[in-house]
């Protein structure tokens, strides 16, 4: 009887496997690759357009935004679409939820029609469902990177509907770059309506 039981409910669990409940401990969320920012997956993407670093020279702006895998990056890749002057320095990096600096990539960007892959200021490993604040910067308005063209404010003014200075999710900062370097910190965020440059962060 005993013997009978027992194969009843290894037949239990078999059943409960084959209709599709995996083990938590068989499961990984590790990203072999990394992710686009600000969208935080590694699907692929069309970029729309060439668009505007930020809204003015060395401004910085941010994008709230979490990833679907936990992925290890030390290196950032952007593409610039116009060139600016032989002094364009355009930088992209991550802040964390107290909007303090994590890592960078910084990047010339005076070439047009130029990708380049830019080894981060320090390598970091995201966690699956992290919030982080995408964030960019160029010390010139001219250039342009690969990147989407925001047609339409809805998307940015329902991320940021009853949004304050501590928790805009499209927002510019109140600390700026330095020759197109990111800043430590964030300080407050002003919700604003830009396009945005897609980076692919990988290790």
């Amino acid at each position: 009887m005993k013997t009978l039981f027992k194969v009843a409910l290894l037949l239990v669990a078999a059943l409960g496997h084959a209709q599709g409940t995996i083990p938590a401990s068989k499961i990984s969320v590790s990203l072999q690759g990394g992710f686009w920012a600000p969208l935080g997956t590694s699907h692929f993407v069309a970029a729309a357009a060439n668009v505007a670093v930020c809204t003015g020279a060395n401004t910085v702006c941010v994008i709230q935004f979490s990833t679907d895998k936990t992925a290890t990056i030390g290196n950032a890749s952007t593409r610039i679409g116009t060139g600016g002057t032989i002094a364009c320095i355009s930088s992209v990096g991550f802040y964390d939820a107290s909007k303090n600096l994590l890592t960078q990539a910084t990047r010339t960007c005076s070439s047009a029609n130029t990708i380049a892959t830019t080894a981060l200021t320090s390598t970091i490993t995201v966690a699956q469902n992290t919030v982080l604040y995408y964030a960019f910067c160029s010390n010139e308005a001219i250039p342009t990177e690969m990147g989407v063209s925001a047609s339409s404010t809805n998307v940015q003014n329902t991320l940021n509907d009853g949004a304050t200075a501590a928790n805009a999710q499209w927002a510019t900062a109140a600390n700026t770059c330095t020759a197109g370097v990111l800043p430590a910190s964030l300080g407050n965020l002003t919700t604003a309506n830009f396009d945005f440059p897609l980076a692919y962060f990988r290790p």
